[in-house]
């Protein structure tokens, strides 16, 4: 074997160490979210929060009569603008990677990728 392929197994599985390691904070984190989004009964109170119409060309609009779980919830204080039910899909997602780690078998997360894409882009 060549000294190049010898250094990129090496560094691939270096990277599969420091993954390995990262997934596991992600977990320890993905852990104490739950027992928060439990405690707190944050789905409850995210449904209920203030919401805002979204116009068109996706700027905020005029703020709902009553919360509606589809549509933005009008708070400055969250770091994006998502609705109660996209913060849901988006905690369905991260209770799969807790599963999956705890070695259960999950269910496919039809359109994880693009959920996710939404919450971290907003």
């Amino acid at each position: 074997m060549s000294g190049t392929l010898n250094s990129q197994a090496i560094r691939i599985a270096n990277n599969i160490v420091s993954i390995s390691q990262q997934m596991m904070v992600l977990y320890q984190q993905i852990v104490a979210l739950d027992a928060a989004w439990t405690d707190t009964g944050a789905a409850t109170v995210l449904a209920a929060m203030a919401t805002t119409a979204v116009n068109a060309d996706g700027s905020p609009g005029a703020a709902d009569g009553a919360p509606n779980t589809a549509h933005p919830i009008s708070s400055v204080a969250l770091s994006q603008a998502l609705s109660s039910t996209q913060f849901t899909q988006a905690k369905t997602i991260l209770d799969a990677i807790k599963s999956l780690i705890e070695g259960n078998a999950v269910t496919a997360q039809g359109g994880a990728r693009a959920i996710l894409n939404v919450t971290i882009n907003g």
